[in-house]
C-alpha cells in the first residue's frame, strides 16, 4: 500500500488553495488557507492531522513557481520541524509542467477547482523525477542573493555608461590612452588632474613619476604612456572652469558608486558560492 500523502497548493497573493489525496486519488482535503504565517501554521497542523489519521509515512507537496507568492509557503513547509519526520518533499515546478499535464484532464469541468488537484496528481503519478526538491531557506536565500547581484550588476553597468559621457566631456581623447578607463591609474588621472591643461603643463618627468606611483610600477613603459597622455590632452576639447568643476564632481561621485557596486558584488559572489556549496 502506498503510504504517501500527495498535496497540491495553488498559490495566489491572498490565499493558498490546497488539495490533498492518497494514491487512489481519494480527496482527503480541499481547503483554502490565507497566504500568511498564521495560514501556514494552520495548514501545517491540518496536514499533520491527516498524516496521523491515515498513517502516512511521508508527504509530497507540489506548487508552481509564482514569483514571490510561492516563496514563503514553500520555505515554511520544506523547513517545518513538525513535517520533517514524514520525509517532507516540496517541489516548486515550472507552470509549463502542470499546464501540459492538465491536458490529460480535458474531461474535467472548467469550473472545477482542479489546479491544486493537478499539482497533487503530478506527484502521485511520479512525474517529478527530474525536478529537484526545494531546499527551503537555502534556495530562497540563493535566489534573493542572485537577484540582488543582478540588480547591482545592472546599476554598475548603467553607472559606467553614464560616467563615460562625463569623461568624454572632460577629456574627449582619454579613451585612446588606457585600455581600461576604470583601471586604478586611469581613475587617478581623471580625479587628480582637474583640467586637461594641468596635464599639458606638467613636465614629462612629473607625469611619468605620477603614473609609476599610481600604477605601482606596473607599466612596462610609463614614459611612453605619459607622452600619449599629454598628446591626448592637447588633442581634446577645452572647457571653462565652471564646466570642469561640475563635471569633476559628477565623475568623482560616479567613481565612488562604481567602487561601491564592485565591492558589494564581490561580497555577494562569496556568499552565493557559500550557499551553492551547501546545496551540492
Amino acid at each position: 500500500m502506498n503510504s504517501i500523502l500527495y498535496v497540491g497548493i495553488d498559490v495566489s497573493k491572498e490565499s493558498n488553495q490546497v488539495h490533498a489525496m492518497n494514491y487512489n486519488q481519494k480527496r482527503l482535503l480541499y481547503k483554502s488557507f490565507p497566504n500568511s504565517e498564521s495560514g501556514a501554521d494552520n495548514l501545517e497542523d491540518v496536514l499533520l492531522k491527516l498524516l496521523h489519521k491515515h498513517e502516512f509515512k511521508s508527504i509530497q507537496i507540489v506548487l508552481e513557481t509564482t514569483g514571490v507568492y510561492s516563496a514563503h509557503i514553500a520555505t515554511y513547509l520544506s523547513a517545518s520541524s513538525k513535517l520533517m519526520p514524514y520525509n517532507v518533499l516540496v517541489y516548486l515546478i515550472n507552470p509549463k509542467i502542470s499546464k501540459n499535464y492538465r491536458k490529460s484532464f480535458s474531461d474535467m469541468d472548467k469550473t472545477d477547482p482542479k489546479d491544486a488537484f493537478v499539482l497533487a496528481d503530478l506527484a502521485r503519478v511520479d512525474r517529478l523525477k527530474l525536478v529537484k526538491p526545494f531546499r527551503g531557506s537555502q534556495r530562497l536565500a540563493l535566489s534573493r542573493l542572485t537577484r540582488h547581484r543582478f540588480h547591482y550588476a545592472e546599476l554598475l553597468s548603467k553607472e559606467k555608461t553614464y560616467v563615460l559621457n562625463n569623461i568624454f566631456l572632460k577629456f574627449s581623447d582619454f579613451n585612446n590612452v588606457f585600455s581600461n578607463n576604470f583601471g586604478a591609474t586611469a581613475v587617478k588621472v581623471l580625479l587628480e588632474f582637474k583640467t586637461i591643461d594641468e596635464i599639458i603643463n606638467s613636465s614629462l618627468e612629473e607625469l611619468t613619476d605620477f603614473l609609476i606611483s599610481t600604477s605601482k610600477n606596473k607599466f612596462k613603459n610609463p614614459e611612453l604612456i605619459a607622452k600619449e597622455l599629454k598628446a591626448a590632452a592637447r588633442n581634446s576639447y577645452r572647457l571653462d572652469k565652471m564646466a570642469y568643476d561640475s563635471i569633476n564632481i559628477s565623475i568623482a561621485s560616479s567613481m565612488n558608486l562604481i567602487t561601491f557596486y564592485e565591492r558589494e558584488i564581490k561580497a555577494l559572489d562569496k556568499q552565493i558560492l557559500h550557499l551553492v556549496k551547501g546545496l551540492q
